[in-house]
């Protein structure tokens, strides 16, 4: 009797917990219907820029497939929407209105976006979503957050459904759900002390919050694992690589919210999966130029697992991950190209599928990712630097083949016969003409690296440009950036400019750190070898080879 009434508990016991498997598999599968893994952060980037809150694009990021965006508001001077991260750091740079202040919203309108792209209104909004019914907005407003929220319900109440208000607070709650929003997010950029994850996880239970958001500085707290184990969806901001996804996801994030990453790349498995530098495994790849065979670098965190590359069907190179893999592409015509990645377990079996693109021209190849395209668009040729002075005497080819070339309005520049680019992140940084005299800046750190320094970064205290060349540490001070300069340190002459936060140098400040002549004449800067001295003819000579460098 005893052991029969045992066996009635044990079969109950395994029933309930059959049960609770069940209701989480269900629940789980629930969630993931409902639940982006990643959220547009500003409307994602576009061309490379973040944070545009732009009309286009808000439209790119529905053409990668995103579902859940968000967008930046604030209230103009006469009491309209703009669409802009905030008035008092962002107006003069994004808006270019001048000063870092609210507008009306007749001059919002009349604003190009980073000089390029439209700015979006809640007129043009609400006729998108209405457009694109599976498409959720999520607002992020840094004041007057339940007023914004009152006049998207008063005048735009066909589309309240498919917005998903922020709160920052927990007494905002109340405001917001009688306004009929169906999901609301806390999020807890404005709640820097809350580590109290019961608090947090009852209060979003009781009010039937949709998920929980915070920056991704608080993944080493234990506050999204913690909040995880009640069944809560939590998200980190902002998240820009799978590296960094697989560690928040792995911390107890269900999603990000990101600049660049597109649905398709944070789906499991293939978020456990990236295309890396081929020269560095940590950093990952967005654009690459390379020159001589392809190198393709495919990291993972599992130990084992295999990759093949494929260009239309035809087998590039196959090996381990974790390995450079470098392939032979000279037989693959000119021009764009998709590559393949297919990858695979430690059992061979086939996990997930990745595609990367490839811009080749005879002598380099660009790899980008998809979010890339544009900058793989703007090119036609990469010219080849031995073609472009063939024609000259042996004295001048012997000083080109030294020297470094760069060209107003280039992000491409020549040094020591190789092919350079100019990249700021994601974004082609050409050279500028900066000053009322027209001298040629470009990226001082990229610029000095590639003619000899060992590093050249900024100074967190000084704000200035560190740089070690020739065994030396010299200081280079940055206009109206720089605030003081280190003791016992020399510090350069010539000054340097900020240009999109990247610290910019004409041929002034790398003749004075390298003691190498330059040449500077119709939009085009030579940095001569060190000690060379060249005649009239030879000048000529050089910039006909600058010009047939850039046509």
């Amino acid at each position: 009797m005893v052991l029969q009434k045992k066996r009635w508990i044990l079969i109950i016991m395994l029933s309930l917990l059959c049960g609770v498997l069940f209701w989480l598999q269900s629940a789980q599968s629930a969630q993931a219907a409902s639940y982006p893994r990643v959220i547009a952060h500003g409307c994602g980037a576009i061309r490379g820029e973040t944070v545009t809150n732009s009309l286009e694009a808000l439209e790119q990021a529905i053409a990668n497939g995103y579902q859940y965006i968000e967008v930046d508001m604030a209230f103009t001077t006469d009491g309209e929407i703009a669409m802009i991260h905030d008035w008092e750091s962002s107006a003069s740079y994004y808006l270019g209105v001048g000063q870092n202040k609210a507008v009306s919203f007749a001059r919002y309108q009349q604003c190009k976006v980073l000089n390029n792209y439209t700015p979006l209104t809640m007129e043009k909004l609400a006729e998108i979503l209405q457009q694109h019914p599976q498409v959720h907005i999520i607002t992020d407003t840094k004041e007057n957050n339940v007023e914004i929220l009152t006049f998207i319900q008063k005048k735009y109440p066909q589309v309240v459904k498919q917005i998903i208000p922020q709160i920052y607070q927990y007494d905002e709650w109340e405001a917001v759900n009688k306004l009929g929003y169906q999901q609301i997010i806390l999020t807890l950029y404005k709640m820097p002390s809350e580590r109290n994850s019961a608090y947090l996880a009852k209060f979003v239970q009781e009010k039937g919050i949709y998920a929980v958001t915070m920056s991704v500085d608080l993944v080493n707290t234990g506050l999204a694992k913690a909040l995880q184990s009640y069944g809560i969806a939590v998200y980190m901001h902002t998240v820009n690589t799978l590296k960094q996804t697989v560690t928040a996801l792995n911390a107890g994030a269900y999603g990000i919210y990101s600049d660049n990453l597109l649905p398709e790349e944070v789906t499991y498995p293939g978020w456990q999966y990236y295309l890396a530098r081929s020269n560095n495994n940590e950093q990952l790849l967005s654009v690459e130029l390379q020159q001589g065979q392809l190198k393709l670098n495919m990291r993972s965190s599992n130990r084992k697992g295999s990759v093949a590359y494929y260009i239309k069907g035809e087998l590039l190179a196959q090996g381990d991950l974790n390995k450079v893999l470098k392939t032979d592409i000279s037989h693959i015509a000119t021009g764009q190209h998709v590559i393949t990645a297919r990858l695979y377990n430690g059992a061979g079996q086939h996990v997930a599928t990745k595609s990367y693109l490839i811009w080749k021209d005879k002598n380099s190849v660009l790899l980008a990712t998809k979010q890339c395209q544009y900058i793989l668009d703007q090119f036609t040729s990469l010219s080849d630097f031995s073609a472009a002075m063939q024609n000259y005497a042996p004295s001048t080819q012997q000083l080109a083949e030294k020297s470094f070339f760069a060209r107003l309005g280039s992000a491409v520049y020549y040094n020591n016969g190789r092919t350079g680019l100019y990249l700021s992140g994601s974004t082609l940084l050409p050279a500028i003409a900066a000053d009322s005299s027209g001298n040629i800046y470009t990226a001082m750190s990229d610029t000095a690296i590639a003619l000899g320094a060992s590093s050249a970064q900024m100074n967190g205290t000084t704000k200035a440009l560190d740089v070690k060349y020739g065994g030396k540490q010299y200081q280079i001070g940055i206009r109206g950036t720089t605030k003081s300069y280190r003791k016992n340190i020399p510090i350069l002459k010539s000054t340097i400019q900020l240009y999109r936060n990247r610290a910019m140098g004409d041929g002034q400040v790398y003749a004075e750190l390298t003691g190498r002549d330059y040449i500077q004449e119709n939009g085009y800067l030579i940095l001569l070898p060190k000690g060379s001295k060249v005649t009239e003819v030879q000048r000529e000579e050089l910039l006909e080879i600058a010009q047939g460098l850039y046509q």
